[in-house]
């Protein structure tokens, strides 16, 4: 295989994950968050557990972005 065939493919790798780290993040971590601001009644929990599940859903998708970003090393030159 050749290295452009390789490093397009490891691209579309770490793009597809850096996408569900995006996803993750807006879904889980801020959505929830945004909703209790505006009082929506989507979310009828206590605080803090929104609060934690955010914070877990925000932790998720940048380890999510890290993943992403150490396949992106594995590029030939």
């Amino acid at each position: 295989m050749s290295k452009i065939v390789n490093n397009e493919r490891v691209k579309l790798v770490a793009t597809t994950i850096n996408a569900g780290a995006i996803a993750c993040i807006g879904t889980g971590g801020i959505t929830p968050v945004i909703s209790m601001i505006y009082g929506l009644p989507l979310y009828q929990m206590a605080p803090y557990k929104l609060f934690l599940y955010s914070v877990l859903f925000i932790a998720f998708g940048i380890m999510l972005h890290l993943v992403a970003l150490h396949i992106l090393g594995r590029m030939e030159e």
